[in-house]
């Protein structure tokens, strides 16, 4: 199963951009490095926020632990 992300680009507060990715199998509480190639990097932005996309009533998205 895909999560989406999206990822939000701010200077002084103010939204510069979005961009959106997606990772294949990714589990609970797991870390990973992701290499991204997106557009809306010289925006000269100061903070960059990850908010995942995940609709946790979808039985889909989850993977069986038992195969």
């Amino acid at each position: 199963a895909q999560v989406k992300f999206n990822i939000l680009f701010y200077s002084g507060g103010r939204l510069l951009g979005a961009e959106q990715t997606a990772v294949d199998k990714f589990l609970s509480g797991e870390t990973r490095t992701v290499d991204l190639r997106l557009a809306s990097f010289g925006l000269g932005a100061a903070e960059v926020k990850v908010v995942p996309e995940v609709d946790i009533f979808d039985a889909n998205i989850y993977l069986n632990a038992f195969k």
